[in-house]
């Protein structure tokens, strides 16, 4: 793994006319983001990294709206680099309870009409 590290080029530099992909994650104690994009070869390179250790009332939280404040904290801290971008943004996470959430929220709101 040492030699890994120290031979293939990990760490990326941005460019905005490739594609933005932010993974982000999240625990009962922290959230995680990286910000990554492919290069002009197709290799995805991570580009910068992003933790935050919760707060005692976001531990609170249950795990869809940790998962969603992670979203949250990641597109404040790369605003400049989602919005100078030419391609479309990719957010990937890692719980399926973010999805059930919102669909169920938009189900709500259609017979709220």
């Amino acid at each position: 793994m040492k030699m890994a590290f120290t031979i293939v080029p990990i760490h990326g530099h941005f460019d905005h006319e490739w594609e933005v992909i932010i993974e982000t994650g999240a625990s009962d104690k922290l959230s995680a983001k990286v910000l990554s994009q492919h290069d002009a070869k197709g290799a995805l390179h991570s580009v910068a990294y992003f933790s935050k250790t919760h707060t005692p009332a976001e531990c609170n939280y249950v795990i869809y709206d940790k998962i969603l404040m992670a979203i949250i904290k990641a597109l404040e801290e790369w605003r400049p680099e989602c919005a100078g971008t030419l391609q479309p943004l990719q957010l990937l996470t890692d719980h399926m309870n973010v999805q059930n959430n919102m669909t169920n929220k938009l189900l709500n709101r259609r017979w709220a009409h």
